[in-house]
């Protein structure tokens, strides 16, 4: 994952909880996010999925529009940021700078992810 330096958001309330209908592209339904990496290349993601984790809420972004190479590499494209609330109620995106808490969190994802792959299986079967 590369560290983000600036955030835009393009249209949304910044709420990070989705469904509050402003900054949804036509027919799509998605809260667009615009991030600037270190060099300066702005991207765009949408907020794929919020988790609480040892009472903390993390905000996990994919690419918009991903080409073959970067499906192949999904997890180096992903963007996971803490959602802090400040003084004022705002909800604000923040960069996990601590690798500690990075793993921790890319860890229980991808045990919710497995979770859920499971159940997707069984619910087939039946």
């Amino acid at each position: 994952m590369t560290k983000k330096d600036e955030t835009e958001n393009t249209g949304c309330c910044n709420c990070g909880q989705g469904g509050c209908g402003e900054g949804e592209d036509e027919g799509e339904g998605e809260e667009v996010y615009v991030f600037t990496d270190e060099d300066g290349t702005e991207r765009e993601f949408f907020l794929a999925e919020t988790m609480e984790i040892e009472g903390k809420e993390y905000a996990l972004f994919l690419p918009l529009e991903e080409d073959e190479e970067e499906e192949e590499a999904e997890e180096e494209s992903a963007v996971i940021l803490r959602v802090e609330q400040d003084a004022e109620g705002n909800r604000n995106l923040v960069d996990l700078e601590d690798e500690e808490e990075l793993n921790k969190v890319i860890e229980a994802w991808e045990a919710a992810m497995a979770e859920e792959e499971e159940e997707e299986e069984e619910e087939a079967k039946k």
